[in-house]
């Protein structure tokens, strides 16, 4: 067994040195086979270095000026996020996307090794294949690669959750709200999952979680009026002015991050979104039945805050991006279950559709010429995503030479020069 491991892990190893396509095919092929080793390391290089080369979307280049502008300041105007890139670059000169791959590997890291760990609890070919499936389709390239700031801040907290469910290292309180302030250092609304997480540590009655996405529903109609009244309690006097101000602009729907006149492509996105967070709901509640289970509470109520949410923009695709992460608690369990039911299929469908619709009809246009916001250069945008295809991974690895360097980013890219 442990030559069969090594031989496996060595192969896709070698799998991805040559190519990252072939690292990635050598992956799923034995994320699919049943007791077979799956190296999830190999895993998150091979797919994080084909995104890497992908075009650049707004906020990273955003991101990019405000690193690139800030890398001689007092290094107390930007987040940790920005920090660990600036310190990289002046310790050991890396440069800004070859962080970026960093980050995009230690993300994909943590979902292949959860899904490692269920799947040596799946007993057939079909339930790893049912895993595949909810597992591929919950990628959105937007997601990681433009949300990456609060995507890699919840992944943390994602992975904490999990130790924390399974009991894989026990972590104490302190070691645990660390993890916490760290990742809120990286991105501030990772702070809301400390509420969450402590108010899951109740015992809640599955009767009220029965009911409160109704509540929440009724909520959201007039939750503009609700929530501002909110804002004007005594519990929130010591916020200062500017953060005060802030807060009341992403519940405004007529400020930017409120929008009240939402594009029609997110108005559909929800309702293919909304069937599916019910159902998942539907399910979680049946698993904590069951057993109990603080992940699980979790995700119950990370969906009945994204119901509140949902007539702002920013907001609601905040609370529903966490959703749909941490919503591995509740679909895998259920898959691994011996006797898939109808609603399980349902959900994994819609689960495809989703997955359809955001990275091809929604985010799709920017692989194609229409899409020169932000690098205008047709010519190598194309050139980019083709080369995963045929360069070796050790050349590709190479980010600063034969990907997007400081320079070319700096020289062409249109968006976030404004810092």
């Amino acid at each position: 067994m442990k030559i069969a491991f090594k031989i496996e892990y060595l192969f896709q190893f070698i799998a991805f040195i040559l190519n990252p396509f072939l690292g990635l095919l050598s992956s799923l092929y034995y994320m699919f086979k049943k007791d077979r080793f799956v190296n999830a390391f190999t895993a998150s290089l091979s797919i994080s270095l084909i995104f890497i080369y992908l075009p650049i979307m707004y906020d990273c280049s955003s991101r990019f000026y405000l690193y690139f502008y800030q890398q001689k300041s007092s290094f107390l105007e930007i987040n940790l996020y920005n920090k660990i890139i600036i310190f990289l670059h002046q310790l050991f000169h890396i440069e800004y996307m070859s962080v970026i791959y960093l980050y995009t590997t230690f993300i994909f890291y943590i979902w292949f090794f959860i899904f490692k760990y269920y799947k040596k609890y799946a007993d057939s070919n079909k339930i790893i294949l049912l895993m595949m499936i909810y597992f591929i389709s919950s990628i959105l390239y937007r997601n990681i690669m433009d949300l990456e700031r609060f995507y890699l801040a919840v992944s943390i907290l994602l992975l904490t959750i999990f130790i924390v469910e399974y009991k894989i290292i026990k972590m104490k309180a302190l070691t645990i709200l660390t993890i916490f302030f760290t990742s809120t250092l990286i991105h501030t609304g990772a702070f809301l999952l400390l509420p969450i997480f402590f108010i899951s540590k109740i015992n809640l009655n599955i009767k009220l979680l029965a009911i409160l996405p109704i509540l929440a529903l009724v909520f959201s109609t007039n939750s503009y009026y609700y929530l501002s009244l909110l804002l004007d309690t005594p519990v929130f006097t010591l916020i200062d002015g500017q953060t005060m101000h802030l807060m009341k602009a992403y519940i405004d729907p007529n400020s930017i991050w409120g929008s009240k006149n939402m594009r029609y492509s997110l108005v559909f996105l929800r309702y293919i979104e909304l069937p599916l967070m019910f159902l998942i709901y539907y399910k979680g509640l049946i698993l904590l039945k069951n057993k109990d289970s603080l992940a699980i509470r979790m995700v119950l109520l990370l969906m009945i805050l994204a119901i509140v949410f949902l007539p702002y923009v920013t907001l609601y695709e905040r609370f529903s991006t966490t959703f749909f992460i941490f919503s591995i608690f509740i679909i895998y369990p259920v898959i691994l279950k011996k006797k898939q039911d109808l609603l399980l299929y349902i959900i994994l469908i819609l689960f495809i559709i989703r997955f359809l619709f955001i990275n091809y009809h929604i985010y799709g246009m920017i692989f194609t010429e229409k899409y020169n916001n932000v690098l205008p250069n047709e010519n190598k945008k194309i050139e980019m995503i083709l080369k995963p295809f045929y360069y070796p991974s050790v050349l590709l690895l190479w980010i600063d030479t034969n990907g997007y360097s400081d320079s070319y980013i700096r020289r062409e890219s249109r968006r976030g020069k404004v810092y």
